[in-house]
């Protein structure tokens, strides 16, 4: 599994299709046609990294707005995000790429 550091920034890929049903997200993958289905937490942070966003960001987020500690949310966080780097529908932006990208 992909590790990450609290600064590494990801944003999902464009080639994912997703639509929204209640709390929960439902995607597919245009390139293996693999779906999933995302719970309340997974949605929220799927739509938090429509742009580039860092583990921290997201753990802080999260521990303001629900029962958890840092150190399990920065754990379950770094392993959701992993799990979707190696399944090729999020990406591991690096500070160089977000800033050509920011800059266009």
């Amino acid at each position: 599994m992909t590790q990450l550091a609290d600064d590494t920034l990801v944003q999902r890929e464009a080639n994912v299709l997703f639509t929204e049903l209640g709390d929960s997200i439902v995607m597919m993958d245009l390139e293996s046609g693999d779906y999933y289905e995302l719970d309340d937490i997974g949605s929220v942070i799927w739509r938090r990294i429509e742009t580039p966003a860092a583990i921290a960001d997201l753990c802080e987020e999260l521990t303001r707005e629900y029962a958890v500690d840092r150190e399990t949310c920065r754990e379950h966080v770094a392993a959701f995000l992993g799990d979707l780097i190696d399944r090729k529908i999020a990406t591991i932006q690096t500070a160089e790429t977000h800033a050509k990208e920011t800059s266009s």
